[in-house]
């Protein structure tokens, strides 16, 4: 206290205090209070959204459900938007007016389904606003708070508003924004309005959908179900959605596991309960009724005293200072803390700045003011931290001051969640999969993290208990791993390893839920859902089978090989064939690239066909890839090489011709080497008359003679696509008894490929010297084919001589085989059958002659009977030679023949031989010659000569 006895004594009371003055005027000044009927009301505003199966008492039964005093009323009407709800609660004796008038808990608003997604600045929108704001000071005038009803975009998007909203996530997305600017321009900090979510429980069942690969608009899904059959309305599913939502937000405690309608399944209905609890508990950050608390009620009037408070919880203060200095004063009081937290009091100026407050001596006055505490970020503020406040009072007569300092201890909070891990996982028959999840430590303290794992089916509907490890149909999984969830630090990560092992079949698949929470906090349970299915293992390899392409393969030509193909996994798989890192001078193609094979089989005999392009330089070398392709990847491959061999080739062109007025006929050649070697070449010029010709070489060439008129030259190295230029001359007769043609002929011959041959020619027609008119020029004709026999005698005589030459052998032949004809002799008659004979007969037109059958008698007795009417016999008969002697017979006479015959055409020989007799080649004999000659007996001669030499004829 200072000299001027002027003192100011604070004195400090922290207690909680109800709410602040209101900030609007009643809205009807016939208004009146009516007592509360239940432990619960709960008034909602809406239209046919929420008339469809009366909302309002799914909403009922639910929170009924657990015996509670709830009542919960609607008032409805089609297509209402929000200003036009206003327009009925101003109007007096309204029920709008009446039901607003009553003592609410809560009081849910929902606009027209439209207009909270158009623009802010249209006119629907602002009078929705508007009305939103008279709406929530009407439900706090009857001491209740506002909840928006956020509703959900159309299934198809906004048809009327496609530029704004052509699709359901876009709709959705505006209609949230639209219900959030709404709650901006209703809420305070000391009277909260909230937003109870719906059409983002909707979207959460949409993305679910959506991850899976499906369009979740198209046919049932879990998404499109919600709806009725106009993609606008809820079906009973929507709207049982929309309530556990509700439920979840008025209460705080999860709907899974309350009561559901008749009409939904089960599994259905947990699917839904599970949603709206995901969508409000983990997936938004809105403020709810239930994380309102009550303010503290500590109290402490020295400085250094420390209140609790819980994260995120609000705790009112008051304080009072008294004047005692005994004249009237003025007091700037200010309040300063840690920046995150929230000082909120009714005064206009900052509490940071502070407000004057009149100071009557000996009268306290009071300073009211609240603080929040900031939620849990990042593990911060830890648990059990103390985060310090100060007062500040000055006095405006002298200056002094006084403080009074007290801190919050800020409190725990337990949770834990699930950052990675989930989802799709595949494995062959029989294999063992690892699966990793991440959880994290929410929490502000030390505490170690549960998991454990239980079975689901494919709606998710829990079978049997959670444990460390669960084994089911030949299925197995176990959490291996959970070591570094132990002492884990605010906001520390860890990773749990789980292993899965499938049955050996196929196919098949095992879902169930991993589930992680704070040993603190049982009931914050974090969930991811995990399916692993059993795929069949697939695979291939890929053989050559011949290889048609080892050697060089030329320019233009194709080799060939043969492929294999075995499937060796155990379903039908297609395998395709490509090709990798082909030049571009090699073109590989196959009879087949796309084989569809079962397990287990093959097949062989795939032709694969590799084309070199003309023109390509040879000795290259392409080593390429053939690949086996499965759908994405490739089990197997094959390294092929394919050599560019020599090829040899000529162009031979002629450039020009010349009949110059000396009449020598001159051409101009080019050769252009078409191979791809270097190579060399033979060329040889040559006329088909008797005149001068030559060639001219081209440089470096060789001619093999020092002749000035070479016939022929040879040059070496010529390289691929280079030319070589000669020229070639021949001196055209400038006459000739007939008209003729003067060929000049060019042969070329490849040196490396002498198999390469071609030619080409020039040609000129050389006129005839004379052709005689009827007038006579007889002698000068003559002498013309004189001069031209003289040039053209030797071609003539050569080819008389070819002729009579062909002649003479022709005749020769032809009197050869004649005389050979008549050496053999007549032919032997034909042997005629009786047949034949009686046949004849019958076609001269004569009758056959009546056949007399001949007695038929025995040999023994005709031999008998003859001899008796002969007399008997006079003598006895005499025995013929025996069989051996008849051999020896015949084989003598032929003996004798076969000599006589070579005696016979020795002395023919011998005779043509002395002149005697002419050559059968060179005269016809006559045939009575012939005849006589026949008729002359043969000598027998007596030499020396062996019985086996060969005669010459």
């Amino acid at each position: 206290m200072n000299e001027r006895q002027f003192a100011l004594i604070l004195v400090f009371l922290l207690i909680t205090f109800s709410h602040p003055p209101r900030t609007l005027n009643s809205p009807s000044e016939d208004a009146e209070s009516y007592p509360k009927t239940s432990a619960l009301d709960v008034l909602m505003l809406g239209n046919s959204y929420t008339n469809q199966n009366n909302l309002a008492s799914k909403l009922d039964n639910i929170l009924s459900d657990g015996g509670g005093d709830v009542e919960v009323s609607a008032l409805t009407s089609g297509g209402l938007k929000l200003y036009e709800h206003e327009d009925r609660a101003r109007e007096s004796g309204s029920q709008w007016n009446i039901a607003l008038n009553e003592p609410n808990d809560f009081v849910i608003l929902q606009d027209q389904s439209q207009v909270p997604s158009f623009p802010t600045n249209s006119q629907n929108w602002q009078d929705s606003r508007d009305a939103a704001i008279y709406l929530n000071q009407r439900a706090l005038d009857s001491g209740g708070s506002t909840i928006l009803f956020m509703t959900w975009g159309y299934k198809d998007g906004d048809l009327n508003n496609q530029w704004r909203s052509p699709d359901y996530p876009s709709m959705q997305l505006h209609l949230q924004q639209g219900y959030e600017m709404y709650l901006e321009n209703i809420t305070t900090q000391t009277e909260p309005a909230f937003i109870a979510p719906v059409g983002l429980a909707y979207k959460h069942l949409y993305d679910t959908v959506a991850d899976t690969g499906v369009d979740p608009s198209a046919g049932a899904t879990a998404f499109s179900t919600l709806y009725s059959s106009d993609g606008s309305h809820p079906s009973i599913d929507g709207t049982y959605l929309s309530a556990c939502v509700f439920t979840a937000v008025i209460t705080g405690e999860s709907p899974v596991g309350r009561i559901y309608p008749g009409q939904i399944s089960p599994a259905r209905a947990l699917e839904l309960q599970e949603a709206a609890a995901a969508t409000v508990f983990n997936i938004t950050d809105y403020l709810y009724p239930f994380e309102i608390e009550p303010l503290g009620t500590e109290f402490g009037s020295d400085s250094g005293s420390i209140f609790g408070i819980d994260p995120g919880a609000t705790i009112g203060l008051n304080f009072n200072f008294t004047n005692h200095a005994g004249v009237d004063d003025d007091a700037l009081v200010s309040i300063s803390g840690p920046g995150s937290w929230s000082i909120e009091w009714l005064n206009s100026e900052p509490p940071e700045v502070g407000h004057t407050y009149d100071a009557p001596p000996g009268n306290p006055q009071w300073v009211q003011f609240s603080i929040t505490a900031p939620q849990v970020s990042g593990g911060y503020p830890l648990a059990d931290s103390l985060h310090p406040f100060s007062m500040q009072l000055t006095s405006e007569s002298d200056g002094s001051k006084d403080w009074y300092n007290f801190s919050l201890e800020y409190g725990f909070y337990h949770s834990a969640t699930i950052d990675e891990g989930g989802g799709n996982a595949s494995l062959s028959p029989g294999d063992v999969i690892d699966l990793f999840v991440t959880a994290r430590n929410l929490g502000n303290s030390v505490r170690d993290l549960v998991v454990e794992i239980v079975e689901v089916d494919s709606d998710g509907s829990l079978i049997g208990e959670s444990g460390m490890s669960l084994s089911s149909a030949g299925w197995a999984a176990i959490i291996l791993s959970r070591v570094q969830l132990d002492s884990m630090a605010p906001n520390e990560s860890g990773q749990i390893r789980l292993q899965v092992q499938a049955p050996d079949r196929y196919p098949g698949a095992l879902f169930f839920d991993v589930m992680v929470w704070s040993s603190a906090s049982p009931d914050q349970i974090s969930t991811v859902n995990q399916r692993v299915s059993i795929v069949p293992r697939t695979g291939g390899v890929l053989a050559l089978q011949e290889n048609g392409c080892t050697g060089d393969t030329s320019p233009g030509e194709t080799c060939h090989g043969f492929l294999r193909i075995e499937n060796t996994g155990d379903v039908s798989s297609t395998f395709e064939l490509i090709v990798v890192n082909t030049p571009e001078w090699l073109t590989v193609e196959f009879d087949q690239s796309s084989v569809t094979l079962g397990p287990g089989q093959s097949l062989s005999g795939i032709q694969i066909s590799c084309t070199v392009s003309q023109g390509t330089v040879a000795d290259l070398t392409a080593e390429f890839l053939v690949q086996l392709w499965l759908g994405d990847w490739s089990p197997h491959e094959l390294q092929l090489a394919i050599t560019v061999g020599e090829y040899y080739d000529w162009l031979l062109e002629r450039v020009s011709s010349d009949l110059s007025e000396n009449n020598n006929l001159t051409s101009q050649w080019t050769l252009t080497n078409a191979g791809n070697e270097p190579d060399g070449l033979v060329v040889n010029l040559d006329v088909n008359m008797v005149t001068e010709f030559g060639l001219v070489p081209p440089p470096g060439a060789f001619t093999g003679t020092e002749s000035n008129n070479p016939r022929s030259f040879e040059i070496m190295n010529v390289e691929p696509g280079d030319s070589v230029e000669f020229s070639a001359w021949m001196a055209v007769p400038t006459e000739a008894p007939v008209e003729t043609t003067a060929i000049l002929t060019v042969e070329v011959r490849s040196i490396r490929d002498p198999a390469i041959i071609f030619s080409a020619e020039d040609s000129v027609i050389v006129p005839a010297t004379f052709v005689p008119d009827e007038n006579g020029g007889g002698e000068e004709f003559l002498q013309n084919i004189i001069n031209w026999l003289e040039v053209w005698h030797e071609l003539f005589l050569i080819a008389i001589v070819v002729i009579a030459g062909c002649i003479g052998v022709t005749v020769a032949v032809r009197t050869r085989k004649q005389r050979e004809l008549a050496l053999r002799g007549p032919a032997p008659p034909t042997e005629e059958k009786a047949e034949e004979w009686m046949a004849r007969f019958e076609e001269e037109g004569g009758q056959a002659p009546e056949l007399v059958e001949s007695p038929q008698i025995g040999a023994r007795d005709f031999a008998a009977e003859f001899i008796e009417k002969s007399g008997g016999l006079s003598e006895k008969p005499q025995e013929g030679p025996s069989k051996e002697v008849v051999e020896t017979a015949s084989d003598v006479l032929d003996m004798y023949q076969t000599e006589h015959d070579i005696e016979s055409a020795t002395e023919m020989a011998d005779r043509m031989t002395q002149g005697e007799v002419p050559h059968p080649d060179n005269v016809m004999l006559d045939p009575a010659e012939q005849e006589t000659r026949r008729a002359v007996s043969k000598k027998r001669r007596d030499d020396d000569s062996p019985t086996d030499y060969d005669l010459e004829l």
